[in-house]
Formats: C-alpha cells, structure tokens, sequence
C-alpha cells in the first residue's frame, strides 16, 4: 500500500510541475513572478505543521547505544522485514542467541560472528535437527564440515541436521538473483547517465 502511495505522491509531483511548465509557456515577466510566489506561498502555508515537531521524544544517547535497548527495543523497528511466518518474541527473556542451542547433546566449542557470516563449532552426542536462531532468508547459505547443506525455515529460525560428533558450520550471506539483477541495472543506470553527460557536452557544450 505505501508503494502505490508512493507512486501516486511522484505522479502527482510530475503532473504538477508539468503544469507550471506549461502556464509558463503562456505566462511572461510580473505574471509568473507572481504564479509563481502564490504556489511558494500556498505550499509553505498548507503544509507550515511539517516544519515543526510533531512529538517529541524524551530519549537520551543511552537509549540508542545500550546493548540490551539495541536488542529489544530498536530492533523491534524492524520487525516487518522478517519472515512471515517467524515467531517474533514477545518479551526480553525470550530473545535468541546462539548459545540457546547448546542441550544435553550439543556443546558449542567456539564461535565467530561477523555481519555476513557466523562460523561455530559444536559437538554433538548424536545425530540431531537443530533450529538456529536466524531469521531464515533466501540469501543465506551454509557449509557443514565443508560441504553445502540445505536449511529450512522454522517459526523459531533456521532449520539444520547436525551429525554425531564434532562438526564445523559456516553460516554466510550470498546475494540472491533478485538483488543481482537490481545491482546490475543500478550500474547500468549510472553508466548511461555518465554517457549521457559525456555525449551532451561534447555535442552542444552544455548538460
């Protein structure tokens, strides 16, 4: 919904600068200054609420750089991001970690986090599934011992099938298709107006 919003704000933008180009067309000297100062006028009186706070928050530094607050409370900010079906906690004592996996049967030995990567070793007793806590996404990826594996989602995170013993698991984010396809066209997009510039001052000596 607040795509087509969107769209429908950009649309109505366009439109209304194409009028003003085109009134302009048939408007010259004191009557465009003057078009032109009551559209200034009625957008700052219309819209003069915007320039001044609509609440204000009584939060200090703290509340942004405390751990536990960064866990709980800001996080919660993006919370539409996650999987649909993800079991969003609903209280502090049930906020996941990586050592929520550790039990009877699985030890975890040594553990390295980054952003785009968490790589861990654990030992367990015998063959288990485990659900580690990772909201699941298609763009992430893991090794088990070496050798890819297939995960699947769970409410709680990201589902895995452990063997007995000691096994090394490399969790890491890999771009999907998708994300690929828009860096691409990204690029693709800067290039053309490099060109485009390029060529404009070459051929009439102006952008």
């Amino acid at each position: 919904m607040e795509i087509f919003n969107c769209i429908k704000f950009y649309n109505f933008s366009f439109i209304a600068g194409g009028l003003i180009w085109i009134v302009g067309k048939f408007l010259k000297g004191y009557y465009l200054w003057i078009l032109t100062f009551v559209i200034i006028f009625l957008a700052i009186v219309l819209n003069v609420k915007f320039f001044v706070p609509q609440t204000v928050i009584q939060k200090t530094s703290l509340d942004y750089v405390d751990l536990e607050k960064i866990k709980w409370d800001i996080s919660k900010i993006s919370s539409e991001y996650m999987p649909k079906a993800f079991d969003k906690p609903k209280q502090k004592s049930e906020i996941a970690n990586i050592s929520s996996i550790e039990g009877p049967d699985i030890e975890i030995l040594s553990i390295n986090k980054k952003t785009q990567f968490i790589e861990l070793e654990i030992e367990a007793s015998r063959q288990k599934n485990i659900i580690f806590p990772l909201a699941y996404f298609p763009g992430w990826k893991a090794e088990l011992n070496g050798k890819t594996i297939t995960l699947s989602e769970d409410k709680k995170g990201t589902l895995l099938k452990v063997p007995k013993g000691k096994s090394q698991i490399h969790f890491y984010y890999a771009s999907t298709a998708i994300e690929l396809v828009s860096n691409l066209i990204t690029l693709a997009g800067i290039f053309s107006l490099i060109i485009g510039i390029i060529y404009s001052i070459k051929r009439y000596g102006k952008i």
